[in-house]
């Protein structure tokens, strides 16, 4: 597969709607590079469906409204879940706990814990 540069670029296929372009996107001044907020992209995983990829969480709220219905993900959703790219059924699964549930997915760091014993280390709560 390619990078979201390509999909983006590349011609949509002849069953679906061409996608819509993002519109919550700015111009740096700095450059004359746009910085987009969200995209419309046709994961590996599940190429019968688009989603909704948003950069910009600022622009959550408008990448929704403009895209209404479709299954929404955090680029730092997609950080997370690199590592698992090529596991299509993962992902598939994971997708649909977003589609019909919602939410969010964060880190989640382990507890820290003694290599050697295998036992947690917790801390003392001050109340």
């Amino acid at each position: 597969m390619g990078s979201l540069n390509d999909r983006l670029a590349g011609p949509a296929p002849a069953d679906r709607p061409e996608p819509v372009p993002p519109v919550c996107a700015t111009t740096d001044p700095a450059s004359s590079q746009e910085n987009y907020k969200w995209a419309i992209i046709a994961p590996a995983y599940s190429p019968s469906e688009d989603v909704l990829l948003v950069i910009d969480p600022a622009c959550l709220a408008e990448a929704r409204a403009e895209n209404p219905g479709m299954v929404t993900w955090l680029a730092s959703e997609a950080e997370l879940l690199a590592p698992f790219k090529d596991n299509h059924d993962f992902m598939r699964g994971i997708h649909r706990i977003k589609k019909h549930l919602g939410g969010w997915l964060r880190e989640v760091r382990p507890p820290r814990g003694d290599a050697q014993t295998g036992q947690v280390v917790r801390e003392p709560v001050e109340r």
